[in-house]
């Protein structure tokens, strides 16, 4: 078998994804061993995988902040309304809220076993809401390691060769 790029030399390795032929250039072009196509296609994969989390998490956050600020903040007596610097400190913090609930919420779905747990009903809420105020401590502290560590594996992503 020939290499998929270099027809005139012999393969030596695989591409992982793909199964074509890779010389001894090719093999080792990548920390393993594949092709320009397939860790086109994985470089792909994992920053559309990388922009959904961070759009799911400051998206929702920012809509749910627009409901409350817009629903329940100034819906009060005039006398209690806030003025635009404090509407934008309680905008700031209840994004960071809303965020750092998903992040740490992220961050127990990926540390629990994926085994499927036998309760009754109020058992999975007991369960929601366990997991939910566990999100909540949690996530304070993991929305910015998660939200560094996507932007610096994008980065990183970005610099890889073609």
């Amino acid at each position: 078998m020939n290499c998929f790029n270099h027809h005139e030399l012999i393969a030596v390795g695989v591409c992982q994804d793909c199964q074509k032929g890779l010389c001894s250039v090719c093999a080792s072009k990548y920390s393993i061993p594949i092709c320009s196509q397939c860790n086109t296609g994985r470089k792909g994969s994992e920053k559309s995988k990388i922009y959904k989390e961070l759009f799911m998490t400051f998206g929702f956050s920012i809509i749910a902040t627009f409901f409350i600020m817009k629903n329940f903040v100034n819906s009060t007596s005039p006398e209690m309304q806030m003025g635009t610097l404090e509407q934008i400190l309680m905008a700031i913090m209840l994004i960071y809220g809303f965020s750092s609930l998903i992040a740490g919420w992220k961050t127990l779905t990926g540390i629990t076993p994926s085994v499927f747990l036998f309760l009754p009903i109020i058992g999975w809420l007991i369960y929601f809401g366990i997991k939910l105020w566990l999100s909540s401590m949690i996530g304070v502290f993991m929305l910015p390691i998660r939200t560094f560590k996507n932007v610096r594996r994008l980065y990183k992503l970005k610099n890889i060769p073609k």
